[in-house]
């Protein structure tokens, strides 16, 4: 069995397989048929529809990857998008791949249904059935990698892991979670400033942005537009990120300050992390190991 490693994030999908690690966006849309038989274009059947999935669905009018109902409608077709660009659908299809994916806090309390969901469907005529799937909820993985190679557990340890479009945060004593003091915060990851982003895009220069092109610029950092690089776009990047970080300590882990002033550990993961550089921290406060994204699968 050949083990697959998976953090479906609502911006992009993490992977893990033989020890190397993979990104790919988060990105379906639908594939209009156009009548021009020209090009190429890598297009997904699902439930009698067609898609472009991964990084030729960008530049498309995206659905919105930023709830559940996103993963409960296409993550079957987001892992069969994977499997296909590490050419393992046949040993998938045969039922040699030992599969492992994640679910944010807010979502967990869909976990038996999503089980259902990615366990055993079909895309492209191809039927896939997974028996035992290892299902983790987001941040526990990040506690994972946070301990590689330490001889003992913190007495208190909180993680604060910040994706794009959740923010989990996991209380762990002695090295067990806390279920009173875990949580998820559903729309404050990256997202609620890409969303101002988009609106700031699409107001300057006049056309309309997908979600993922947007995402796409903010995290780049920079922008072109007709062969200028416009620096008022990073100007506005910058300003978003500053008013992400006052907003995330000074609103949304508001009532956990306490739990996180008291613990011996904070523990920083998520690709969030990469706004948060830079920044003075109390003592107990600790990065992940970059790359900051994949902390929910390194250890794994």
């Amino acid at each position: 069995m050949k083990k697959l490693i998976i953090d479906v994030g609502y911006s992009s999908c993490k992977v893990k397989f033989e020890d190397k690690l993979h990104k790919f966006p988060t990105a379906v849309a639908y594939a209009i048929d156009t009548g021009i038989a020209f090009g190429e274009g890598d297009v997904v059947t699902f439930k009698s529809e067609e898609y472009y999935v991964g990084k030729e669905a960008i530049t498309m009018e995206t659905f919105n990857t930023v709830d559940y109902a996103f993963k409960q409608n296409f993550d079957p077709i987001i892992i069969y998008h994977i499997l296909k660009k590490l050419e393992l659908v046949d040993e998938a299809s045969r039922g040699e791949i030992d599969l492992t994916l994640t679910l944010s806090l807010t979502d967990w309390r869909y976990k038996e249904e999503y089980l259902k969901i990615v366990s055993n469907f079909q895309v492209d005529g191809i039927n896939f059935i997974f028996n035992n799937i290892t299902l983790l909820p987001q941040g526990a993985g990040a506690y994972m990698t946070y301990m590689q190679g330490k001889p003992e557990h913190p007495t208190s340890t909180v993680i604060v892991e910040i994706g794009f479009n959740t923010i989990n945060l996991l209380l762990y004593e002695d090295g067990k979670p806390q279920k009173a003091h875990s949580k998820g915060f559903s729309g404050h990851g990256v997202s609620s400033i890409v969303k101002a982003f988009n609106t700031y895009l699409e107001s300057s220069f006049s056309m309309p942005f997908s979600n993922s092109e947007a995402q796409s610029v903010f995290l780049s950092g920079k922008f072109m537009f007709s062969g200028i690089d416009r620096p008022e776009v990073a100007d506005k990047i910058m300003e978003l990120k500053n008013q992400f970080v006052k907003r995330l300590f000074n609103s949304i882990l508001t009532s956990e300050k306490k739990i996180m002033a008291t613990s011996e550990k904070v523990i920083l993961a998520g690709g969030g992390c990469y706004l948060l550089e830079g920044i003075n921290f109390p003592a107990n406060v600790e990065f992940i190991n970059k790359p900051y994204e994949f902390g929910n699968i390194l250890s794994l």
